[in-house]
């Protein structure tokens, strides 16, 4: 039996926090910049990222085991690291997917696989789509 396969998309960037003159201050998902940050500001960033995946994963169904294909889709041609992005995607979103429920736990026995990649530059979107594959 075929299984079906999902699709959901998550962004690069959260806006954390909005000075009092309106500016915005983004965090870019990525290591680099995970690294360099407080705790308490990770925290916040975590909890915005799961708000914001929560509607897209809602309608998916519970899963047993799956395979997770990350795709980046940068929003420069700025040269990077495609696991400086996806690490920090992936570790969210798999965190998310067990507080949903969508998922037992997130270690090897229910994620065995999971595959990073370049999809392009997209200036007007930049993302990383996520492709779950249940497996038998």
């Amino acid at each position: 039996m075929i299984l079906p396969n999902y699709q959901v998309s998550s962004p690069l960037r959260i806006c954390h926090y909005v000075t009092k003159k309106g500016e915005q201050r983004w965090f870019s998902l990525n290591l680099n910049t995970y690294r360099n940050t407080q705790v308490f500001v990770l925290n916040k960033v975590k909890q915005l990222y799961t708000d914001i995946m929560l509607k897209e994963i809602e309608p998916l169904p519970v899963f047993n085991k799956i395979r997770l294909t990350y795709t980046v889709y940068t929003g420069s041609s700025h040269k990077s690291d495609v696991m400086n992005w996806t690490s920090v995607v992936d570790k969210f979103f798999q965190d998310t997917m067990v507080k949903a429920g969508k998922l037992t736990d997130d270690n090897y026995q229910y994620v065995p696989e999971v595959i990073s990649k370049f999809g392009g530059i997209d200036k007007i979107n930049p993302r990383v789509e996520i492709l779950i594959e249940p497996i038998n």
